[in-house]
């Protein structure tokens, strides 16, 4: 499952990532998904994540 901008908890602080695209094996990713009790965030780590390099920014 792929999704962009996620916002991804890595830990146990407040700390925040929000990669421009993160994806996961689907069965890592829990099935509550469409829940609308699912948190807005990630805390299971993703399998892959990639950042846009753009030359305006």
């Amino acid at each position: 499952m792929h999704l962009d901008e996620p916002e991804l908890h890595p830990g146990p602080r407040p700390d925040k990532v929000v990669p421009d695209l993160a994806g996961w094996k689907r069965e890592r990713m829990p099935d509550a998904l469409a829940d609308e009790d699912t948190p807005a965030h990630y805390d299971v780590p993703p399998d892959c994540v990639c950042e846009v390099i753009s030359p305006t920014r």
